[in-house]
């Protein structure tokens, strides 16, 4: 949440203004590029980019944009209702 994020943030910035390293592992890229001077970025354990959150986010945007949009069709006939609590 909003608050955890900000709360978390003011603790790596008082971290790394004691030269120390931090390594976060998310999928908030407006996080990645708001507190953070390196970037990786892993796709099912293979180094797909590395180098600032800038160019690491664009390239990971783009490769977002390019995938086949896919919708998977559901029908409610063939499956089976859930009862209780």
């Amino acid at each position: 949440d909003l608050e955890f994020n900000e709360r978390a943030a003011r603790k790596m910035q008082e971290i790394v203004s004691q030269a120390k390293m931090i390594l976060v592992v998310t999928h908030q890229v407006d996080f990645v590029q708001k507190y953070c001077n390196r970037a990786l970025w892993l796709d099912q354990g293979s180094l797909r980019a590395s180098g600032s959150p800038d160019e690491v986010v664009s390239a990971y945007k783009a490769f977002i944009a390019e995938m086949p949009k896919t919708t998977k069709v559901i029908n409610l006939s063939e499956t089976r209702p859930q009862v209780g609590i």
